[in-house]
């Protein structure tokens, strides 16, 4: 049988060539769309690790927090293991802070200072909202979160080298008169931001909790966010802030709350992962035109069989005819030719399988089926439909 299948591939060594390069062609694609799809795929989860997604407490437009006295503490320590339960501290990856101090003497001016842990916490000072920070030689964003003693100042005040600060707190007493407590500390210039009507001084957020432990005072808080520790948390996310914070709505409507006595939320929470959704929405893309791809493929491959099979009965009705009549059964002749053909498939996979060292397992094995198919049902079609003919013209 082997020799027999030798003999009658080598018979046509044209025929059987071009269908092994054509089977291997499709192969090599196939594996080609596999491996693309597979590096993407990797590429998409190592950017969606870390895609940053940031999460802050806001107003209930989404905006800052525009309460005079700030966030409540306990709101705050919503981010952190000592705040209630159940809190958000599980999904803080890094946590960022804005406090301020609103009326530090500068000379004869009463100024607000703003610690930062970076401009996450300040966007009017980056692009999107119209500011900009000019940094001056050996500083970035990064020294907000080191305990120097510097300052970004406004551009009004550009060539100002250094700004002494007098902090003054008054410490309330039910037995004693007030107490006043001071500290007057200097600050290097690292940079001056443009935002129209914005005076304040913005240092770095460890520096201004250094100086509120100095005062013995409590830190007003106008802001707190954090970066998403797991992106893959962010639904749970949005689950467990709904217990605590409303979500953003543009009219800056208050959204029932009720929990405890309480008839509406205090604040929102706003998540964005407006970065992660296109990442997301171009991954999907791309392995949906990777699917098709793959889906013409083996759409081909099968036609391609198909084809073959119908080419060969054409070819070959005569011979195969002459087989019938020497007493060869229906079925043998299909199995001969079956075997004939399948094998110059079977070549061609193997080889373009064997270039791309079988990582597309399942594929190839969907390609050989969906091939061996196609064959298949064109002998068993045109089989019985030419040698019918065949012999009716004989006769």
């Amino acid at each position: 049988m082997l020799k027999k299948l030798i003999k009658s591939n080598l018979r046509r060594p044209f025929a059987g060539v071009a269908m092994v390069l054509f089977a291997a062609a499709l192969t090599v694609a196939l594996c080609y769309l596999h491996e693309t799809g597979e590096e993407e795929r990797k590429s998409y989860e190592a950017s969606f690790a870390s895609t940053p997604v940031f999460f802050k407490i806001t107003d209930f437009d989404g905006s800052a927090v525009k309460d005079a006295d700030g966030i409540a503490g306990w709101m705050a320590e919503l981010f952190t293991e000592d705040g209630l339960t159940p809190n958000l501290a599980p999904f803080v990856g890094e946590l960022h802070v804005r406090v301020a101090f609103p009326e530090a003497q500068y000379g004869r001016d009463t100024v607000t200072v703003t610690g930062i842990t970076s401009t996450r916490m300040a966007e009017e000072l980056t692009a999107g909202w119209g500011g900009s920070i000019a940094w001056l030689e050996g500083y970035d964003e990064e020294v907000f979160l080191t305990d120097e003693w510097v300052c970004v100042l406004p551009a009004a005040l550009e060539g100002t080298e250094s700004v002494t600060l007098t902090f003054n707190f008054v410490i309330p007493s039910d037995r004693m008169p007030p107490k006043t407590v001071s500290h007057t500390q200097s600050f290097s210039v690292a940079g001056y931001y443009t935002d129209p009507g914005n005076s304040r001084f913005y240092v770095p957020y460890p520096a201004m909790e250094w100086l509120y432990a100095k005062l013995g005072a409590s830190k007003l808080i106008e802001g707190i966010g954090a970066i998403l520790k797991d992106n893959n948390d962010l639904p749970t996310l949005r689950e467990e802030m709904s217990y605590w914070f409303a979500s953003p709505n543009p009219a800056g409507e208050k959204t029932p709350w009720g929990k405890f006595d309480f008839d509406y939320y205090f604040y929102a929470l706003d998540i964005d992962d407006n970065l992660l959704n296109t990442l997301t929405a171009d991954m999907q893309s791309r392995l949906l035109l990777n699917r098709f791809a793959a889906t013409a493929v083996l759409l081909m491959a099968a036609g391609a069989s198909f084809l073959t099979g119908f080419l060969v009965i054409r070819s070959r009705k005569r011979e195969l005819s002459l087989m019938r009549t020497l007493g060869a059964s229906q079925k043998e002749i299909f199995s001969e030719l079956f075997l004939e053909q399948g094998v110059r498939v079977l070549l061609g996979i193997f080889a373009g399988g064997w270039f791309f060292r079988w990582q597309a397992v399942v594929q190839l094995s969907l390609f050989c089926g969906i091939s061996l198919a196609g064959l298949a049902l064109a002998l068993a079609i045109f089989l019985r439909a030419n040698l019918l003919s065949t012999m009716k013209e004989d006769d």
